[in-house]
């Protein structure tokens, strides 16, 4: 059992170092990841059916793409019983992601690194384990996809050599490394060119090293044709790339392909008839479990990377700094005029709520709501018409602490003789805050409690000539709430209030207000014309008492314009 595993884990480690995945502008199998597969599992059993031991439990993988399995036909001494093991282990960890985030379709391939228990059930592998070199069960491995079956035995000879030099290894390095060999010993199947000649594979990744930055996937390309003079599948071009390296949000990438020198100076290079490509989830030599290479939308061009006539995604969003109601996000870019962002709570669909203009590359999200995941969506604006790819990324605000932010700077202001406007700041972003107040001397519980959810409000009703104390605080959840907040004002005489200032200190309250509103105004009698943003006037009332109740049927933005023999003052107001 020791050798049958330590074969098929040193196999799997060097079989790693490539990963496949083919995609052709014309004719690509399940090129999105959008179709999914479902692989049984296979039991052993001992004693008869007594004992029963799942080697690997049903898996899914992308259907219509190869991935690397390994055979295993050998008596196996468990102590109790010699029995025989005869299964095709599969050596893949592969998953689909799903969300808004996913650049096509609503599914993208995620592709994972992983160890021997990952893989084997635990109940089998503590059985096991004492079989197996320490050496391997602490061994990380890649996961590996291809678009042609690999020969496991002779894939793991030609990788021997070039596994401890992966990290150093230049493109061309790698791809000449096949050119004299016969990729009929190695793979069968492929993607059929059909005469395309491709130059570059094009695609969206995103990566997640279980470490962060210290892991990274990679891709090669290996074009083969074969030579019907000697009977070889020879490898006339190719490509590799390993710089897939962390970041939490899909980016666009391309992996250039390019033909071998032909040795026949006279005659020019055959074109691959067939593309091999491997996808590695960890393609270097210090590998992580938990990494996870993503990848979608993949699509073969025969072109040059293009110019820029399209506007570039941002580079490097990250997380710059949150707490429990903020979150900062930072990128870099230097060619575009502006960014544009959009947020919400995961789920967050874009077109769905305000697309904020931003002319620098930090960006501070505020009031946000604690321990919430948040979707952040960025792009860059290059000119009127032209915009590059959003990128994404999630954020998930810290959870409340002990304690609850403050109130802070509470003022009143536009003092009536029977109203007061009172206006404050916070550092934290509450669920609401509470008020209480009455004539000075009021103490706290002994009227009625306010549930406020705007930091401005406005007291009327008072009495004239009358001092007030006021109480403000914060409520962050069900039992949390910071201290109260005091302030005190007086109200204005009725004698200070003429005519002349009346209008100037004329209220309009609550705002926004949920079917009724009230005006105060002390010049009596007045009138209420209510207006819709385009002039149309709707209802009118005419109010002979200092506070008048209005109900008000239309909903949204009105425009509540106050009209005295002195003249008229105007309200925008919202009725939810």
């Amino acid at each position: 059992m020791k050798n049958i595993f330590k074969h098929t884990l040193l196999l799997l480690l060097l079989s790693g170092l490539q990963h496949a995945q083919a995609q052709d502008s014309h004719a690509i199998p399940n090129f999105s990841f959008e179709n999914w597969s479902t692989a049984p599992g296979d039991t052993l059993s001992a004693m008869g059916g007594f004992i029963t031991l799942p080697l690997y439990n049903a898996y899914q993988y992308p259907a219509s793409w190869d991935y690397i399995t390994y055979h295993i036909n050998r008596s196996v001494n468990l102590g109790f019983q010699t029995i025989n093991v005869n299964t095709t282990l599969p050596l893949l960890k592969a998953a689909f992601e799903t969300g808004n985030s996913v650049p096509d379709g609503n599914k993208a391939l995620s592709l994972q690194t992983f160890q021997l228990s990952d893989i084997i059930p635990a109940s089998t592998y503590n059985t096991v384990s004492g079989y197996i070199d320490t050496f391997y069960t602490n061994m990380i491995f890649p996961s590996v996809l291809t678009t042609g079956a690999i020969d496991a035995d002779h894939f793991l000879t030609l990788f021997t050599d070039m596994l401890d030099s992966v990290n150093t290894f230049e493109a061309d390095q790698v791809i000449a490394a096949f050119s004299q060999l016969d990729m009929n010993d190695y793979f069968s199947g492929g993607l059929a060119l059909n005469g395309f000649e491709p130059s570059r594979l094009h695609g969206y990744y995103k990566y997640t090293s279980a470490v962060t930055g210290n892991d990274n996937g990679g891709i090669m390309l290996l074009g083969t044709h074969y030579n019907t003079a000697t009977g070889m599948r020879e490898v006339v071009g190719g490509g590799f790339n390993r710089n897939f390296t962390d970041t939490n949000f899909y980016q666009p990438f391309d992996v250039l392909y390019s033909a071998l020198p032909f040795a026949d100076s006279v005659n020019t290079a055959p074109l691959a008839d067939s593309l091999i490509i491997l996808i590695i989830s960890s393609a270097n030599n210090n590998r992580q479990t938990g990494s996870a290479f993503y990848l979608d939308s993949l699509i073969l061009y025969h072109d040059s990377i293009p110019e820029p006539d399209t506007c570039h995604a941002i580079q490097n969003m990250h997380l710059a700094a949150k707490d429990t109601f903020n979150i900062t996000i930072a990128w870099t870019d230097t060619s575009a005029l502006c960014w544009q962002m959009e947020y919400g709570e995961h789920g967050y669909v874009l077109g769905s709520d305000t697309c904020h203009m931003l002319t620098d590359t930090v960006a501070v999200l505020a009031r946000l709501k604690p321990s919430t995941v948040y979707d952040i969506y960025v792009r860059a604006v290059c000119n009127d018409t032209l915009l590059s790819d959003w990128s994404m990324t999630s954020v998930c605000t810290d959870a409340l602490t002990d304690t609850c932010g403050g109130i802070v700077n509470m003022q009143h202001t536009d003092i009536t003789p029977c109203s007061a406007t009172i206006t404050w700041q916070y550092y934290a972003m509450p669920l609401f805050w509470q008020m209480e107040y009455g004539e000075h001397g009021y103490v706290l519980g002994s009227d009625t409690c306010h549930m406020l959810t705007d930091t401005v409000t406005v007291l009327a009703r008072l009495k004239p000539s009358t001092v007030y104390d006021i109480y403000v605080r914060a409520v962050c959840n069900d039992t949390l709430f910071s201290d109260w907040v005091y302030d005190t004002f007086t109200t204005m005489e009725d004698s200070v209030l003429t005519k002349e200032t009346a209008m100037e200190h004329s209220v309009l309250y609550p705002n926004p207000f949920h079917g009724k509103m009230e005006i105060q105004n002390a010049e009596v009698p007045y009138t209420i014309e209510i207006y819709t943003p385009d002039g149309k006037c709707i209802e009118t009332h005419t109010c002979f008492e200092p506070i008048t109740e209005i109900h008000v049927s239309a909903k949204g933005i009105l425009l509540i314009k106050l009209l005295t023999k002195r003249g008229e003052k105007i309200f925008k107001a919202i009725n939810q």
